[in-house]
């Protein structure tokens, strides 16, 4: 059986394989001039079936015409879901997942090893039937994954799949389909992480005893909670259990006063944003007296038992919020004193001096303290980057980053111009070990320095590089340049199709079609895929 057209549309408007490129140039662009003045007319269901309005069309015309049917179910899922994603032309839609569902049970007759792991495509298919109106074909289909899933051999993937049912099932509001699943489950972290979804999922839908039976399971697994107690809690006052809240909160905190003991100050210190948040849920719970003793009593024994090393000051950045959100100025000032002391003296002397100047600077802007971590970094910054063991251009990137990030942005701006001026300290950095091009890509895109960080690219470049280059184009709403961006880097063609999907998603979600620019862009370097127009 062949491979099923599924853009109906495009076999309406005609093509011929005989016909010249030369001819097919000239013959396009009267198309493209006829098609300027109807294109404001041209709903977006016929832009989606014409390669030459919509690069969703184009994707499609290039997939059809490849060699690529081997691969249909990976290419087709992604056509299907790129609707999905952007809520737009709901028939199509059903079209596409029912001639996609076709497509795949034939391959799975003819080509099956193109076709392992169905449930896989079986549970894609399911998540996307679910937004459309098809309650039969998702109710088919549900039943099919669950059925597939209960026949699979290999545990670990059974496994993995059956929570992601489960956490499908929570999505749609359904937590009695999940439970079966849920009591499938054997391991005791993730069937913890479940539950706590699963319990929620019942409390909200007033299934209150269903959601105490997942809370008793727990109550006194402790291990299994360390690094869930927000959650934990928050699911305990939904159903009421205030009280059982707080005595969690009373055995958390006296557990991370007492892990020093156990297995040393290093875990105490990377627990601290833990404690942080212990205190603050038992201050925002009424308990605000042991919430300042518990702040105080391990902030002294941080203070006492420290190792002397980066964890201490990483560890004790979180008591500075702590202090200032108990009110507690004097031993806030106390606090920043000391330890901006200590953490200058260690940064300065760090041959990793834009790794910390990172990680402190993501430790104070997730704490909400961006005021004092500007303010530290203004030290840093009236320091001679010669005597740092720290190359000008490190120097400049680590103080731009920091101020950015902490939202100084004219500092920011300040610190990164002798790098867009000199565009060899880029390079620099774009080879250096210290940062590696991923970072400095990433670093200049969120700064909106796009073109600069295409430049960096070179004739060879990496293909992580190019899609994070063409992502912050489409955010951007750069939409011209990324079909030109994506026409300059194009190397296998099954990457120009998924290229040309991520772009078809900017438009969209933005509600707009190509305009006139666009279109011709597209003719311009994908013309062979591309029908004649049909004359009136």
């Amino acid at each position: 059986m062949p491979l099923i057209v599924l853009l109906i549309g495009c076999s309406d408007l005609g093509s011929s394989a005989e016909v010249e490129i030369l001819q097919q140039h000239e013959q396009l662009r009267s198309d493209l001039q006829r098609l300027e003045s109807t294109t404001t007319r041209s709903s977006l269901r016929e832009a989606l079936d014409d390669p030459r309005l919509h690069p969703y069309a184009l994707a499609r015309a290039i997939y059809e015409q490849s060699e690529l049917q081997a691969q249909a179910p990976t290419f087709l899922v992604q056509f299907v879901a790129t609707l999905v994603a952007a809520d737009v032309a709901p028939a199509l839609v059903d079209q596409e997942l029912d001639t996609l569902l076709e497509e795949f049970d034939e391959m799975r007759r003819q080509m099956s090893f193109y076709t392992r792991s169905p449930e896989v495509f079986y549970l894609t298919m399911l998540r996307l039937s679910q937004k459309t109106a098809n309650t039969e074909r998702t109710e088919v289909l549900r039943q099919r994954v669950e059925q597939s899933i209960a026949n699979m051999d290999n545990d670990s993937m059974a496994r993995r799949l059956r929570s992601q049912l489960i956490e499908f099932y929570i999505e749609i509001g359904e937590p009695e389909l999940a439970h079966p699943n849920y009591e499938q489950i054997e391991d005791s972290t993730l069937r913890v992480l479940l539950a706590i979804s699963l319990a929620k999922a019942y409390a909200e839908k007033s299934h209150i005893a269903e959601a105490n039976q997942l809370i008793d399971e727990f109550d006194s697994s402790r291990s299994e909670l360390v690094y869930l107690i927000e959650d934990w809690v928050k699911l305990l006052l939904l159903v009421d259990r205030k009280e059982q809240a707080i005595e969690f909160l009373y055995d958390m905190r006296d557990a991370h006063l007492n892990v020093s003991a156990q297995q040393g100050t290093t875990l105490f210190f990377t627990n601290s944003m833990n404690l942080n948040m212990i205190i603050r849920l038992l201050r925002e719970l009424g308990r605000e007296i042991e919430a300042r003793e518990a702040l105080v009593q391990s902030y002294y024994f941080g203070l006492e038992n420290h190792p002397g090393d980066w964890f201490l000051l990483r560890g004790m950045l979180p008591y500075l919020k702590g202090f200032q959100v108990q009110g507690e100025q004097t031993l806030f000032e106390e606090a920043k004193r000391d330890l901006f002391n200590r953490l200058y003296a260690f940064v300065i002397s760090d041959e990793r001096f834009q790794q910390r100047i990172f990680e402190f600077t993501q430790s104070m802007k997730e704490l909400g303290l961006e005021d004092l971590g500007r303010e530290f970094i203004d030290r840093i910054a009236v320091f001679n980057s010669e005597e740092l063991q720290v190359t000008p251009a490190m120097f400049y990137f680590s103080m731009s980053y920091a101020y950015g990030m902490l939202g100084d942005n004219e500092k920011a701006k300040r610190y990164l111009q002798p790098l867009l001026d000199d565009f060899s300290l880029l390079e620099q950095l774009f080879a250096s070990e210290g940062l590696g091009p991923s970072g400095v890509l990433t670093f200049l895109l969120e700064a909106g320095h796009i073109d600069e960080a295409k430049a960096l690219l070179g004739r060879n470049p990496d293909l992580t590089h190019v899609q994070l280059v063409l992502q912050h184009l489409i955010t951007s709403e750069r939409l011209n340049d990324a079909l030109a961006f994506t026409a300059e880097h194009e190397t296998r063609i099954e990457m120009t199709i998924f290229m040309l999907l991520r772009i078809a998603s900017g438009y969209l979600q933005q509600g707009q079609l190509p305009n006139a620019q666009d279109r011709a862009l597209m003719a311009q370097h994908w013309s062979q895929y591309m029908p004649m127009a049909k004359e009136n």
